[in-house]
């Protein structure tokens, strides 16, 4: 009756250390891929924010008056700089976006 037990606690063993290591493998994989899919989400969320902002800025374009306005929200900072006939958009001193108008008519 012992030895069918000895025999038994192996295999209870063997069958844990076989699914541990199958659970490790898939964290393994998915964990850094999960973690990238998010990264990139994030970074599609601040190009959207820069986007709208940009078309703020279009949306209240005056080429008689051009002005600097400074955009802000959870995920994204930006200034904007309008001239005659263009947008500019900025992070960090860096530009990120920018449109010329050809013609306009209001």
């Amino acid at each position: 009756m012992s030895l069918n037990k000895k025999k038994e606690q192996g295999f209870v063993m063997m069958e844990s250390i076989v699914s541990l290591s199958i659970l490790a493998l898939f964290i393994g994989v998915v964990l850094p891929f999960c973690l990238e899919l998010l990264t990139i989400r994030e970074q599609a969320k601040v190009e959207i924010e820069l986007s709208r902002f940009l078309y703020d800025s279009a949306l209240f374009y005056d080429m008689t008056d051009p002005k600097n306005e400074y955009f802000s929200s959870g995920r994204a900072t930006a200034n904007s700089v309008a001239t005659s006939k263009s947008i500019h958009l900025y992070v960090e001193d860096e530009e990120v976006r920018s449109v010329s108008f050809l013609s306009a008519e209001w």
